[in-house]
């Protein structure tokens, strides 16, 4: 009988050839985080526009980074759909 491999294992392939240790299968989990977090930028810079206490050109960085890490992210969401539609 050949071996087993558990598909929560480290290294192995599992369904789209990726396993955990592989630096693909890390890069789709940043693609997938990336709008909650700049979502999540864009929120915690505007709180920060309305403290008086906080610096006001960090907080207008901040929501401009977000700004830009949350459209990047769609844009990528987007051409991933579009590639997808494509091949099938």
């Amino acid at each position: 009988m050949g071996a087993r491999t558990d598909p929560g294992r480290q290294g192995s392939t599992g369904a789209l050839g990726a396993g955990r240790g592989d630096p693909r299968s890390r890069r789709v989990v940043l693609r997938r985080l990336g709008v909650p977090i700049g979502l999540l930028a864009v929120g915690t810079a505007i709180v920060a526009l309305r403290r008086p206490i906080e610096s006001h050109g960090i907080a207008r960085w901040a929501l401009v980074l977000g700004l830009v890490s949350t459209a990047f992210s769609l844009g990528w969401l987007i051409w991933a759909a579009m590639a997808l539609e494509r091949l099938g």
